[in-house]
């Protein structure tokens, strides 16, 4: 089978890691990388060992005529990155949060329709095996009706003048870092159709919210979701059900999930085969390009949209 080519737009921590997934899967390569630095993308090359690297990303887009392209810049500049591929019909994979706002999102999934070009918001976690283990548990009834999840996230990330977490502008704060993932996870698991939301959050003095609260509901199920740029917290996703619970230890990247009955029987799934969370990502995007989808099923275009609108109603004060 021909091997299927990535580009990829930014040479930052994220993207590496996407480059080193790349390199995990058959018939699968980067072709070439482009930054706004054109002695940047040459490092990343050379470090990643692949063949072609760009100043400039439309010279990119143009010389390599990829299969899909994988943005990895900031948040800012998303929309326009996204809009320069689908324009010349690449499909894309954006890393998350994919948009700075509804709006943006509404207006990127319409032009993809519009365009017949496959684009999906890259949310690795609903494609890591211990999350798809807990989806499959409280589908076949495991825990009984889900009554409640509750996922808390989060790290004290160290205040500076040049840190993008705390940039307004580049998209930073706690509900585009973290709180996408709450949003993403507590749904993938208990449901999509979310009603009653209700949003609280902190901010620093550079505008950014810094901790944030959501509350939700779907179905009769209560969720609550907490995430946080100032303090460590315990991370874990525990989905409490009539007959029992379900955690998810730091379920952003789990590698474990864990059932426990209320009669006191407990089941451990562990994951000790994922070398990297970003295979399964990719490997759905190979997926549907290739089956000509314009859209994944897994992380379809309404998520993207329906989460940038609770996100929206923390960043957007």
């Amino acid at each position: 089978m021909k091997k299927f080519r990535f580009v990829i737009l930014g040479a930052g921590n994220i993207a590496e890691k996407f480059a080193n997934a790349v390199s995990l899967i058959n018939d699968c390569e980067v072709a070439a990388i482009g930054s706004r630095s054109a002695e940047r993308a040459e490092a990343f090359a050379k470090k990643f060992n692949i063949e072609a690297s760009f100043g400039n990303y439309e010279e990119m887009l143009d010389s390599i005529r990829p299969d899909a392209a994988y943005i990895a810049t900031t948040h800012n500049t998303h929309v326009k990155l996204i809009k320069l591929c689908i324009g010349k019909n690449i499909p894309v994979i954006c890393e998350k949060t994919m948009c700075m706002n509804a709006k943006e999102a509404e207006e990127v999934c319409s032009l993809a329709k519009e365009k017949n070009t496959f684009l999906m918001e890259a949310m690795w976690s609903r494609f890591l095996p211990a999350v798809r283990k807990a989806k499959e548990w409280i589908s076949d009834g495991k825990i009984g009706k889900p009554v409640m999840a509750q996922l808390q996230i989060g790290n004290r990330y160290q205040f500076a003048a040049d840190n993008r977490f705390f940039s307004k502008e580049l998209g930073g704060g706690a509900a585009l870092d973290l709180g996408v993932y709450g949003y993403q996870i507590t749904t993938f698991l208990v449901g999509e159709e979310v009603k009653d939301v209700n949003c609280q959050a902190r901010y620093s003095h550079t505008g950014v919210d810094t901790t944030d609260h959501i509350s939700m509901r779907v179905d009769n199920c209560l969720i609550d979701i907490t995430a946080t740029i100032e303090t460590k917290i315990d991370e874990n996703l525990i989905v409490y059900g009539e007959k029992g619970k379900i955690t998810l230890p730091h379920s952003q990247w789990a590698d474990e999930c864990i059932f426990e009955s209320i009669d006191g029987t407990k089941i451990i799934f562990s994951d000790n085969e994922t070398q990297n969370g970003f295979v399964g990502e990719i490997q759905e995007v190979i997926k549907c390009v290739r089956d000509g989808k314009k859209e994944s099923c897994v992380v379809p275009h309404s998520l993207t949209i329906n989460c940038s609108k609770v996100l929206d109603m923390i960043t957007q004060k």
